[in-house]
């Protein structure tokens, strides 16, 4: 049976939004037990997004992006091997990457789709182009097409 329904831990959701809005751009990795219940949040720092192999993704993708290299994220492989160990000491498994869209809405952006690397992993985008108005949306995305689910906390 199919679930369109995400409940994530109690304090998921402001530690996200806290993240975005106290940073020019945030991007790391959701962990959890289940796909469907997420519970821990791990901030990547490492973007190896200007480095040469990842460059001409970005800006060979369309102007915008070429004109604003600070935005868009690769996670560093090494920072992602040490966050996946901290994930299996307590008990977690990746179950979500996350970033935040400054100037786009919240929705998956075409770079969005072509750079998801992981069919498995639910994509969490944190929209602050308005900052009195911060929100999370999340998302399915297999083979290249998405599909938004429900985000709730637990009481």
């Amino acid at each position: 049976m199919k679930t369109n329904f995400i409940i994530g831990k109690k304090g998921l959701i402001d530690e996200l939004y806290n993240l975005a809005l106290s940073n020019f751009k945030v991007y790391g990795l959701i962990g959890g037990k289940d796909i469907f219940k997420p519970t821990s949040v791990y901030r990547c720092y490492f973007n190896l997004r200007n480095d040469l192999q990842y460059r001409d993704i970005f800006d060979s993708h369309n102007e915008f992006h070429k004109l604003h290299p600070e935005l868009g994220f690769v996670i560093s492989p090494s920072e992602s091997s040490i966050i996946f160990k901290r994930m299996k000491k307590a008990g977690e498994k990746p179950v979500g990457v996350f970033h935040s869209h400054r100037y786009h809405g919240t929705f998956p952006t075409s770079l969005d789709i072509k750079t998801h690397f992981d069919d498995s992993l639910l994509c969490y985008i944190l929209g602050v182009k308005d900052v009195s108005k911060p929100e999370l949306k999340v998302f399915s995305i297999k083979e290249k097409k998405w599909e938004e689910l429900i985000y709730d906390e637990e009481s």
